[in-house]
C-alpha cells in the first residue's frame, strides 16, 4: 500500500516542557479520507500541525508525499506546504488587510510554484462560486460572517490543487445544509486530483463519509 502520510515513533514538545505528544504509527494510504475524532485537547491539531510542517517533532520520522519533511528546514518545509498540502484552519488564519479574492489566492501571493495563470484565476472562481462567495470577493473578510470566513478559508485550502488535505474542524460554523454542500466540494476536488484527506472533527454525523475513523484518545492517548 502506498502512503501519503507515514509516521513513526514521532514525538513533539514545547520548550516549555509542559505538554508532549507521541505518536508511535499513523499512515494514511494515497485518497484515503480519513476522520480524526476525539475530546479537545489531546493533540488533533497538534499532529496535523506536525504533518504540514508547521511544527517539527524532536523525535521519529515523517514522511509526506515521499518527502522526508522533517529533515527539510523551515523555508523549505514552508515552500513545500504551500505547493502540495491545502490546510484548512480552525480559526481561518485569514489576513483582513487582503480581500476575499487575495486571500483565496495567497499560497500563490506568498510564492507558491505555479503562477497566477487564468487557469488559476478560472480555479478561484468557479471555487468561490461553489461556495457561495462569488459576490464578496473584493470584501475584506472582517465584514463577513463566521460561516463565509470558514467557506473562504476552505477554497484556499483548495486552489493550488493539494495532494493532501489537512482540516481542523472545518464545518463546525457551518449549518447542515452548508456543511454537506463544503463535504461534497473537498471530497469532489480530493477525489478528482487523487489527494488524501485528514479531517479532525466533533460532528459524527458525518463519519460514514470516511474510509476510515480515528480515535485520537484511544489510538495515541491523551498528549501529557
Amino acid at each position: 500500500m502506498r502512503t501519503s502520510v507515514s509516521v513513526h515513533d514521532l514525538a513533539f514538545r514545547y520548550q516549555s516542557g509542559s505538554y508532549e505528544l507521541e505518536v508511535p504509527r499513523f499512515e494514511v494510504a494515497e485518497r484515503e479520507r480519513v476522520a480524526l475524532i476525539g475530546p479537545s485537547g489531546v493533540g488533533k491539531t497538534t499532529l496535523l500541525y506536525l504533518i504540514a510542517g508547521i511544527l517539527q517533532g524532536h523525535r521519529g520520522t515523517l514522511n509526506v508525499l515521499g518527502e522526508s519533511t522533517g529533515s527539510l528546514s523551515e523555508s523549505r518545509r514552508r515552500q513545500f506546504r504551500l505547493s502540495h498540502i491545502g490546510m484548512i484552519f480552525q480559526e481561518f488564519e485569514l489576513l483582513d488587510h487582503l480581500t476575499v479574492r487575495e486571500n483565496i489566492l495567497l499560497p500563490y501571493l506568498a510564492g507558491a510554484e505555479q503562477a497566477r495563470s487564468e487557469d488559476v484565476m478560472e480555479r478561484m472562481r468557479r471555487l468561490s462560486a461553489r461556495a457561495g462567495l462569488e459576490q464578496y470577493l473584493g470584501r475584506r473578510p472582517c465584514g463577513l460572517s463566521q460561516g463565509e470566513r470558514q467557506r473562504v478559508a476552505i477554497c484556499r485550502a483548495l486552489i493550488t490543487e493539494p495532494s493532501l488535505l489537512l482540516a481542523d474542524e472545518p464545518t463546525g460554523n457551518l449549518d447542515p445544509a452548508t456543511t454537506r454542500t463544503i463535504l461534497d466540494a473537498v471530497f469532489e476536488e480530493a477525489e478528482e486530483h487523487q489527494a488524501s484527506l485528514i479531517w479532525i472533527t466533533h460532528d459524527h454525523s458525518i463519519l460514514g463519509r470516511f474510509d476510515r475513523t480515528v480515535d485520537f484518545l484511544a489510538e495515541f492517548g491523551e498528549a501529557s
